[in-house]
């Protein structure tokens, strides 16, 4: 996952004489449309050993920093990019950079996908579904210094951070069994 921060410099003014800034929202609009237009390109299905997968890219956060009666002179972006194992974080940089430019960035958080092939299949348990993992978690980077390891828990990812997210205990009690059956 590259998460990164884009500063947009305008011209603060005020509302009423606009004519004298450049509204730094004006110009975020710009580069939250070529976001837009990338994922809608990288947003394909995959698959990757025989597993879905597929690369996302998205304005998370838009901020400015002005009172209601100020054209911005300020903004920032926070994009986020789940991009394939299969191309890399340098990659995903160029990639990314070439749609938004090189300039006023701020690397937030970066790490290498992470598929371990058939690595982990010692540490998979019988009956759960297997899937790569769109979202990014410390699992990444062990795997990267040569630690393999799974994500696994109940519920499902497909479901985080929106208002259905949950798990029943039905699944909370499955998940209890196979853990407890596997230690």
């Amino acid at each position: 996952a590259l998460t990164i921060k884009k500063e947009i410099v305008g011209i603060s003014a005020h509302s009423a004489n606009s004519k004298k800034g450049k509204n730094a929202l004006i110009e975020s609009a710009k580069i939250v449309n070529s976001i837009n237009s990338m994922d809608k390109k990288i947003g394909t299905n995959s698959v990757i050993g025989g597993l879905e997968y597929y690369e996302t890219v998205n304005v998370t956060s838009l901020n400015t920093f002005n009172a209601f009666n100020v054209i911005p002179g300020r903004a920032e972006l926070i994009i986020n990019y789940r991009f394939s194992p299969e191309i890399g974080l340098d990659r995903a940089k160029e990639k990314l950079f070439s749609i938004i430019g090189p300039q006023n960035i701020t690397i937030l958080d970066d790490a290498d996908s992470c598929y371990i092939g058939s690595k982990g299949d010692e540490f998979l348990l019988d009956g759960p579904e297997r899937e790569i993992m769109q979202a990014w978690t410390d699992m990444a980077q062990l795997n990267e210094r040569g630690i393999p390891c799974v994500n696994y828990g109940p519920g499902s990812i497909k479901v985080a951070h929106k208002a259905e997210e949950r798990i029943s205990i039905i699944e909370l009690n499955d998940f209890y069994e196979l853990l407890k059956d596997h230690l």
